[in-house]
């Protein structure tokens, strides 16, 4: 015989039922972000498309000194592919190579500073091929765009879900202008390298222990003169990435005058607020390999460049004197720009 059951277990039945199916379900506190896609691609869409015009340029160029690979386009953003396996396998070997070639130009500055006079003028050199293979390295491992989740695929991913209806304009007239100002540089600076070839000798492939073979005094400026886009590239790249946090960080600001002091908005605000933190912290995560690069090899570039300013060659005196004090100039004005940027966005936060 069955036993009866009275109303009131049954009602306590049903409520106990009904908790289990409910703490049952997933609830979203489980799960970090979820986001419909379609609706993210509409809601953010000009804001996406801002970032692109932002870093495609840039990345385009990265990609023909050897710094980048994978999609320029910044396809990833939407979760499609731009390009297919076999291509990105011919050009990330591509960027090794030029890589590679960056550390071999690095072993021969290096020794031979052990064979010449001139040590504080080879350490220079050495610092500067340090400087672009590091860069190189750095930004293959940190910024390619391939699917596989590198820091800057986790920053690009993540912006767009944190931030909405943002102006980028300034944003994109100060990049164009840099890409202006970087590409001038990578012209002068070629310049400069083959000027110091032949006016003061200064061949790293043609002195001791690397004449034995000719190919050296022609590899070791070839080599100089692409890593230029090493050297410069991924400092651009910091100083855009800054610009765009700032940017962010004004708007914030911007729309916390326009609101009333009410309860309601300022916990809008705080949560706008904890949301720009968290992007903050990605893009530190993603630029501290490089801004480690910069400060640590750049300083005793800056020092090197500055003695040899002071002690002057015997031969062609004035010639070296006014190159060492133009790559002083260059040297210092660069950190300086590293710095600058980089203490804006630290005002910000």
């Amino acid at each position: 015989m069955p036993t009866r059951v009275s109303p009131t277990e049954a009602t306590v039945r049903g409520n106990q039922e009904m908790l289990t199916i409910i703490s049952a379900r997933p609830t979203t506190n489980d799960v970090p972000f979820i986001v419909d896609i379609q609706e993210q691609e509409t809601a953010n869409e000009p804001l996406l498309k801002a970032i692109d015009e932002i870093y495609r340029p840039l990345l385009k160029l990265m990609k023909l000194f050897g710094v980048y690979f994978g999609d320029a386009r910044l396809k990833r953003l939407t979760h499609i592919s731009g390009h297919s396996g076999k291509h990105i396998f011919i050009h990330r070997t591509y960027c090794v190579l030029l890589v590679c070639c960056y550390w071999f130009n690095f072993i021969m500055a290096f020794t031979a500073i052990f064979f010449h006079v001139d040590i504080y003028l080879f350490l220079m050199f050495s610092f500067w091929c340090l400087f672009m293979a590091l860069n190189g390295t750095v930004c293959l491992v940190v910024l390619p765009l391939t699917g596989r989740k590198t820091r800057f695929e986790k920053f690009l991913d993540r912006v767009p879900a944190l931030v909405r209806n943002v102006n980028l304009e300034k944003v994109k007239e100060k990049s164009r202008k840099g890409l202006i100002l970087s590409c001038l540089l990578l012209i002068i600076t070629p310049a400069i390298i083959l000027a110091a070839l032949i006016l003061l000798k200064l061949n790293v492939g043609a002195s001791v222990p690397w004449n034995t073979w000719f190919g050296f005094s022609l590899l070791s400026p070839v080599f100089l003169i692409i890593g230029v886009g090493a050297w410069l590239l991924p400092i651009l790249f910091f100083c855009i990435t800054s610009l765009i946090l700032e940017e962010l960080f004004d708007d914030l600001l911007k729309r916390m005058c326009l609101l009333n002091s009410t309860l309601n908005d300022l916990d809008a605000i705080k949560r706008e607020y904890h949301k720009l933190c968290e992007v903050v912290e990605l893009a530190d995560k993603m630029l501290a390999p490089l801004l480690l690069v910069f400060i640590s090899v750049y300083i005793p570039l800056l020092c090197f460049s500055f003695y040899n300013v002071v002690n002057l060659r015997e031969h062609n005196s004035l010639l070296f004197l006014l190159g060492n004090l133009g790559w002083l100039l260059i040297v210092a004005v660069v950190l300086g720009l590293i710095l600058f940027f980089g203490g804006k966005v630290n005002e910000k936060v």
